[in-house]
Protein backbone atom coordinates (compact mmCIF):
# COMPACT_ATOMS: atom_id res chain seq x y z
CA UNK A 1 0.00 0.00 0.00
CA UNK A 2 1.25 3.48 -0.89
CA UNK A 3 2.25 5.67 2.02
CA UNK A 4 1.09 9.26 1.55
CA UNK A 5 3.30 12.06 2.84
CA UNK A 6 1.77 14.71 5.10
CA UNK A 7 2.46 17.41 2.52
CA UNK A 8 0.55 15.48 -0.16
CA UNK A 9 -2.45 14.93 2.12
CA UNK A 10 -2.60 18.59 3.18
CA UNK A 11 -2.27 19.71 -0.46
CA UNK A 12 -5.11 17.43 -1.60
CA UNK A 13 -7.35 18.60 1.24
CA UNK A 14 -6.59 22.23 0.41
CA UNK A 15 -7.51 21.62 -3.24
CA UNK A 16 -10.79 19.96 -2.23
CA UNK A 17 -11.68 22.83 0.09
CA UNK A 18 -10.79 25.34 -2.62
CA UNK A 19 -13.01 23.55 -5.15
CA UNK A 20 -15.90 23.39 -2.66
CA UNK A 21 -15.54 27.07 -1.84
CA UNK A 22 -15.25 27.95 -5.53
CA UNK A 23 -18.45 26.04 -6.24
CA UNK A 24 -20.31 27.95 -3.52
CA UNK A 25 -19.01 31.33 -4.58
CA UNK A 26 -19.74 30.53 -8.20
CA UNK A 27 -18.34 32.72 -10.91
CA UNK A 28 -18.65 35.89 -8.82
CA UNK A 29 -15.01 35.66 -7.83
CA UNK A 30 -12.99 34.16 -10.66
CA UNK A 31 -9.72 34.54 -8.77
CA UNK A 32 -10.52 31.42 -6.77
CA UNK A 33 -11.20 29.48 -9.96
CA UNK A 34 -7.87 30.51 -11.48
CA UNK A 35 -6.10 29.79 -8.18
CA UNK A 36 -7.57 26.28 -8.25
CA UNK A 37 -6.40 25.73 -11.80
CA UNK A 38 -2.94 27.06 -10.94
CA UNK A 39 -2.61 24.82 -7.89
CA UNK A 40 -3.78 21.79 -9.84
CA UNK A 41 -1.35 22.30 -12.73
CA UNK A 42 1.42 23.11 -10.27
CA UNK A 43 0.76 19.86 -8.42
CA UNK A 44 0.74 17.83 -11.63
CA UNK A 45 3.99 19.35 -12.88
CA UNK A 46 5.67 18.91 -9.49
CA UNK A 47 4.56 15.27 -9.32
CA UNK A 48 5.76 14.56 -12.87
CA UNK A 49 9.13 16.17 -12.12
CA UNK A 50 9.42 14.16 -8.90
CA UNK A 51 8.67 10.89 -10.73
CA UNK A 52 11.19 11.67 -13.46
CA UNK A 53 13.82 12.57 -10.87
CA UNK A 54 13.14 9.32 -9.00
CA UNK A 55 13.47 7.29 -12.22
CA UNK A 56 16.80 8.95 -13.06
CA UNK A 57 18.10 8.26 -9.56
CA UNK A 58 17.00 4.62 -9.79
CA UNK A 59 18.63 4.23 -13.22
CA UNK A 60 21.90 5.66 -11.87
CA UNK A 61 21.81 3.32 -8.89
CA UNK A 62 21.17 0.28 -11.10
CA UNK A 63 23.96 1.33 -13.46
CA UNK A 64 26.49 1.79 -10.65
CA UNK A 65 25.43 -1.55 -9.17
CA UNK A 66 25.96 -3.27 -12.53
CA UNK A 67 29.39 -1.64 -12.94
CA UNK A 68 30.38 -2.70 -9.42
CA UNK A 69 29.21 -6.25 -10.18
CA UNK A 70 31.23 -6.37 -13.39
CA UNK A 71 34.42 -5.28 -11.61
CA UNK A 72 34.27 -8.15 -9.14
Amino acid sequence: MRKWSAVTVVYILALILLWVYTGRVGMENRGFVFAGYGLTWGALLWYAFRLESRERTTARAVESFEVAGAEE
